[in-house]
């Protein structure tokens, strides 16, 4: 099956999900619209909450490492992290940061810009993106959003080499509806 009908299927499951009642007896799902967070990208699905978390975050810096040890940490825990990359060889930059995943499944990556970058479990194995796509119709501010299929443990997300001096993510794990405040 090819990428693009991977994520039409992901994304058509997503939004199906999101067409239950909210706390408000609202019916909430669809896309949303061609910029910023819209109320129907504040809606429960896991670029709904992308969305919401780019634009408005809460927020915490990180600094890429160049050495795994040092890396910075990232979560799926509702948070914008602004990864600040580190200088590599030929004027590019890039660096590592890690991420827990505490449970398996699938997990959204929405960056803001887009970067290359593998990730990596603990052996060093490679772990391929299942689902790439350049954006969401639920908002603008994602420029890139990756599906990767993880199992419990700690991976490694390498950037670069790049011209970007840095990037931001947002990480939510494939079930993601759920309640909490802003």
């Amino acid at each position: 099956m090819n990428r693009s009908l991977i994520l039409t299927c992901m994304m058509a499951a997503a939004f199906t999900a999101c067409s239950e009642d909210d706390d408000d007896g609202a019916a909430t799902g669809g896309t949303g619209g061609t910029g910023g967070t819209t109320a129907d990208a504040a809606a429960e699905t896991p670029d709904g909450e992308g969305c919401e978390h780019m634009a408005e975050g809460p927020s915490a810096a990180v600094a890429a490492s160049a050495d795994v040890a040092t890396a910075g940490a990232i979560a799926d825990d509702h948070t914008r992290y602004d990864v600040t990359f580190v200088d590599l060889d030929g004027g590019q930059k890039g660096g590592a940061v890690t991420f827990a995943a505490d449970e398996m499944g699938d997990f959204h990556f929405f960056f803001d810009t887009a970067v290359p970058y593998q990730v990596t479990d603990a052996a060093g194995t490679v772990v391929e993106v299942e689902v790439s796509s350049p954006g969401t119709d639920a908002c603008t501010d994602i420029k890139q959003w990756d599906v990767v299929e993880l199992d419990v443990g700690t991976y490694t997300l390498t950037f670069g080499p790049t011209d970007a001096a840095g990037v931001k993510i947002v990480v939510e794990h494939g079930g993601a509806a759920h309640d909490h405040e802003h």
